[in-house]
Order: C-alpha cells, then sequence, then structure tokens
C-alpha cells in the first residue's frame, strides 16, 4: 500500500485532489467512496479515479472504501502523493465443513447490498447498492465467492429474468437487456419487451427440436402445454390442465348475473376467442381476485429428455416421454399441515436434477425434496435465517436474501448447504 500524506495545516475548509489506482493494473478506481467515522458518504471518485480529499483528519475519522478493494483510513500523519494505490481484495470464504452450521456469506459489503442474483454458468451476477437501488451496478463474482468486476447499471433495476434456454435478462423500470458476461465486463444489449414478452413469460423449455410452451393467463383457473416444433411451425398439445374445483366456482358466477350482465358478457366473448361468456362473466363479478381463486400450478421441467408436470391442483406428477404421457404418480407433499405453509412453488436444482417444495413456518421458510418416482417428500432443509427472501437452490445449496428484521441494515446474499 502506497501512502499519500496531508500538508500540515488544520484548515478543515481546505481540499486537494487525489487519483485512485489499482495497485496490480494501475487501472482509474471509480465509485469509491470517502466516508466517515458515521457512514456518510462525503465524496465520491470519478471515472478518472479522482476524489476530492480534506486538509485535515483526525484519526480513523475517515477512510477510502470501495467494495473490491482494501479499506484505507485517513490519517494526519501519512504523506500524501497525487496518487493513492489500492490494493484489491477478495471476498472469500473458509472452505465449508460439514461440522460446521450456519450459512454463508456469499456477498457482504459495509457499504454494498444485494437487490438481486441469479447463476451465469460458473458466475455469480448480482445487483447491488449503496443507498438505494438508483445507484445500483452489476457485481459479478466467481463460485468461490470472490468479486470479479463491477459496472454501473443504467436506469433503476427491478430485477433479474431466467428465459427456457438460460439466458439472463436485466429488466429495469423502462429497459430490459440481455447479459452476455465476459471476463472483465458486461455487455448489455437491449431487447424489445413487448415483442419479447411471450418468449421470456410462456416459453419454458425445449426438447428435440421442439420448444415447450404454454397458454397461462394468471386470471384463468387452467392452462395448456404445447410442443412447437421448429423445424415445420407446427405445434400439438401436450397437456390439458384445469383447477376442477375452483373452476367451477368460477364458470358458476354467470349464472348469478342479471340478465342485461348475461348479454353483456355474451357479447364480449364473441370479441374473444379463447374464452367464452362464463369466462368473461367471472371477470367482471371479480371472482378471480377473491379468496376463493387459485390459479393452477403446473411447473413443467426437463429431466434427461423427459418432460416432468407437478400438477398440484389436480395432485398428479406426469412423466412424458416422446411427447407422449408415459405414466403418472400422486403428489401429496404440498398438502399443508398445521405448522407449514406452502408456499405453491417448486425450485429446481439443475445441476442435481433434484426438486424441492418451499414451505414456511413461523417466518423460517423450509425445503422439502421431493422424489420424483414415487411423489412424496423424503426429507426436509429448514434455513437458518428468518424472513429470508428470493431462495434459489443451486448445486447442493439453497441461496437467499436476508436482513435483520427491524433493522436499517440492508439485504446481503447467504447460503448454505442442503443436508
Amino acid at each position: 500500500m502506497v501512502l499519500v500524506s496531508f500538508f500540515s495545516s488544520k484548515n478543515l475548509l481546505a481540499q486537494y485532489q487525489v487519483q485512485l489506482v489499482d495497485a496490480q493494473n494501475q487501472s482509474y478506481i471509480s465509485n469509491a467512496h470517502l466516508i466517515n467515522q458515521y457512514g456518510k458518504v462525503l465524496a465520491t471518485s470519478n471515472k478518472k479515479g479522482m476524489i476530492t480529499l480534506p486538509s485535515y483528519v483526525e484519526k480513523r475519522s475517515m477512510c477510502i472504501s470501495h467494495v473490491s478493494y482494501d479499506t484505507i483510513w485517513l490519517n494526519n500523519n501519512q504523506v500524501w502523493l497525487n496518487k493513492l494505490l489500492l490494493q484489491p481484495k477478495t471476498y472469500s470464504l473458509p472452505e465449508f465443513s460439514f461440522e460446521e452450521k450456519g450459512p454463508e456469506t456469499v456477498f457482504h459489503s459495509l457499504y454494498h447490498y444485494v437487490h438481486d442474483y441469479a447463476f451465469y454458468n460458473d458466475k455469480i451476477v448480482l445487483i447491488t447498492f449503496n443507498k438505494s437501488v438508483k445507484d445500483a451496478e452489476l457485481t459479478v463474482c466467481n463460485q468461490n465467492q470472490e468479486v470479479l468486476f463491477e459496472q454501473p447499471i443504467s436506469g433503476i433495476p427491478t430485477g433479474f429474468i431466467e428465459d427456457y434456454k438460460g439466458n439472463i435478462f436485466l429488466e429495469t423500470e423502462r429497459k430490459t437487456y440481455q447479459l452476455n458476461v465476459l471476463e472483465r465486463s458486461v455487455i448489455l444489449v437491449e431487447i424489445d419487451k413487448k415483442d419479447y414478452s411471450f418468449h421470456l413469460n410462456n416459453c419454458v423449455d425445449s426438447i428435440e427440436n421442439h420448444i415447450v410452451f404454454n397458454d397461462f393467463i394468471e386470471y384463468l383457473p387452467r392452462m395448456n402445454y404445447y410442443a412447437f416444433d421448429a423445424r415445420d411451425s407446427n405445434y400439438f398439445l401436450l397437456a390439458s390442465l384445469t383447477n376442477e374445483i375452483v373452476n367451477k366456482m368460477y364458470r358458476w358466477e354467470y349464472y348469478e348475473m342479471s340478465l342485461e350482465q348475461k348479454r353483456e358478457a355474451r357479447e364480449i366473448a364473441e370479441q374473444i376467442p379463447t374464452m367464452d361468456k362464463k369466462d368473461v362473466a367471472a371477470i367482471m363479478t371479480g371472482f378471480h381476485k377473491s379468496l376463493y381463486y387459485e390459479p393452477v400450478y403446473a411447473p413443467l421441467f426437463n429431466v434427461n429428455d423427459t418432460l416432468l408436470i407437478f400438477d398440484h391442483s389436480a395432485n398428479f406428477l406426469y412423466r412424458i416421454k416422446d411427447f407422449k404421457k408415459v405414466d403418472s404418480v400422486s403428489i401429496y407433499y404440498h398438502f399443508s399441515e398445521r405448522r407449514f405453509l406452502w408456499k405453491n412453488r417448486l425450485v429446481h436444482d439443475e445441476v442435481n436434477q433434484k426438486f424441492y417444495g418451499v414451505f414456511k413456518k413461523k417466518g423460517y421458510l423450509i425445503l422439502k425434496e421431493v422424489d420424483v418416482e414415487t411423489g412424496t417428500a423424503i426429507q426436509s432443509f429448514t434455513v437458518e435465517k428468518q424472513f429470508a427472501e428470493n431462495l434459489e437452490v443451486y448445486n447442493g445449496y439453497v441461496y437467499y436474501l436476508y436482513k435483520k428484521p427491524s433493522s436499517p441494515e440492508k439485504p446481503f446474499l447467504y447460503r448454505e448447504r442442503l443436508f
């Protein structure tokens, strides 16, 4: 570390500019912060690494901080030069031991917090921020939790999306970008969200030159899965799924309407090919917003060229091979016990090809591993942190965001080894 010193003047109003430089590759360091002992950011370095410093500081009252570099505390006994070299740091953690208990910190910084994260090949891409997401950056780590680089985000980010091919997209309030992560940067390619929304939301997987997609609409208690043949542009029905109990109540709404409302429902239905008068009637009465309504939850996964459909409305797991249903098994793991609450979510560890139902008990998330041969839960795992969010499972670890309840602290990214 190269130290830089002040003039001996104690004039608090005098200021000097110093250039922050990476000690290893001599590159300029932007977005480094001058922070006082109360955590307030007083200055930020620009693209050329220039930052404004006061001429006098009391011992350990101010520091230069950056998520990728060692923090330097300033004092009057140092000799200041025109440049200040910062030593790169890594966010590495001790190796996991089966004797160790508790979560590991994947990303933790005094001044940077995590808004969302996604897995990109052998890397983790995070949306990090300081005070708010308005100053967010893309931070890229490797699987050893070492920060590789950061990159500013243009606009206010809302989160990541992943499509059926595994491509990662960054959503901001106004734009959507596809991510291409390189060794030292991320290329953001803007896409037309309106034209691409079907590709993101309805295409779920691909198999044997076919793209599997659905026609799921949140306010309808039914959905279908189709297979689209990319070679001849034909598609065919794979499975038709309905929440039968809700569907009966849903369609009964038509008979409770007045004659004038029924006439209006019929006229509207004539303009919508995919809906009939009873569908329109239920929407007109707002049944899809009531406590009695529950959409179909039937996620589809491709495991070794076999399609698995977990139909939680009919309580069946369907197995489809060569685009034909070969067998099914009853599933009951999602039935809520009094002490558990089913979160209507199934997560898939694509590396280990395992499935986990997500439950919640007194604010603690619980994962139940599902045996796809029997449809039963074979073991459960409770996340240590209470009120954890954004839970994902990857390569035998459960990842999540967590911050202390009723604390001004923002979320950090943690992980725990399953079982």
